[in-house]
């Protein structure tokens, strides 16, 4: 196989992924979006320090989001069994994924850089916030298929109007 096919391969799969995770969250598909993530992955949204630099380590700094996957299960379970009532109703969102770049990092690994808007319909107050996000996975080959190992969701415009959960970044 050529390198060129071998990029593109990539490129397909992580593609793939991306738009699959945006595609159940905007269906309010959570489990299935869990479903993406591998066992021991990882989920973080860092805090900026100030204008220029955001945290670098969701272990010693601040985050906006920092979740196992473990603890995204348990936010899912919070949000469909009616437990969060910031989540009442679930807002309408439209998740768009684009400036996809991957590459192929060995040993079945993908690390992918994209950007990635999210449009979210407030019913109660009738309003759409958008939020904007630098966005990085990690994606790992298992036996279920490709699977996120790590994603990072640096968001550019962090001062959002309404409340922030896994489903609106």
């Amino acid at each position: 196989m050529s390198p060129e096919m071998m990029s593109a391969d990539v490129q397909t799969i992580a593609q793939g992924v991306l738009f699959e995770e945006a595609r159940a969250l905007d269906e309010q598909r959570f489990h299935d979006w869990l479903a993406l993530y591998a066992e021991d992955a990882v989920f973080w949204v860092p805090a900026w320090t100030d204008e220029g630099r955001p945290t670098q380590d969701p272990e010693t700094e601040l985050s906006l989001i920092h979740c196992t996957r473990a603890q995204l299960a348990e936010r899912v379970g919070r949000v469909e069994g009616g437990r969060s009532l910031a989540s009442t109703p679930l807002p309408r969102t439209a998740h768009v994924i684009s400036n996809v770049l991957a590459e192929g990092a060995g040993d079945g690994r993908i690390f992918v850089r994209s950007v990635a808007l999210t449009h979210a319909f407030n019913i109660k107050r009738r309003e759409t916030t958008l939020a904007y996000a630098l966005v990085e996975h990690d994606l790992v080959a298992t036996g279920a298929g490709w699977r996120i190992a790590r994603k990072k969701i640096l968001l550019q415009n962090d001062y959002i109007a309404t409340m922030m959960d896994f489903y609106t970044v």
